[in-house]
């Protein structure tokens, strides 16, 4: 049968792991830098490639709601407001 209330050592135990857990887990510094740096990369390949739409690359998912670790994917979002019909591709990356 489960608990329904911590002592009070167990509950400081609880409140420790969680935060070891959140810290660990906390991209780096690095981690946001790389990130931030493969998306200006990106955006502009996709800019010398298809001049003239002044596509933007927007981060989604874990990665743009900032719920993300060092080893999350990323899953950016291109598209440009220069065309017709907006259209948008989504490419799945990990970040290294």
């Amino acid at each position: 049968m489960p608990k329904k209330y911590l002592n009070h050592t167990e509950e400081g135990k609880l409140s420790g792991d969680m935060r070891e857990l959140y810290d660990r887990l906390l991209p780096s510094d690095e981690s946001d830098r790389r990130r931030a740096e493969f998306v200006q990369k990106l955006e502009r390949i996709l800019n010398q490639q298809w001049t003239g739409n002044e596509i933007k690359v927007h981060v989604f998912g874990s990665s743009g709601n900032m719920l993300c670790t060092s080893d999350s994917d990323g899953e950016p979002l291109q598209g440009s407001e220069d065309l017709k019909s907006v259209q948008t591709d989504i490419v799945q990356l990990t970040f290294v």
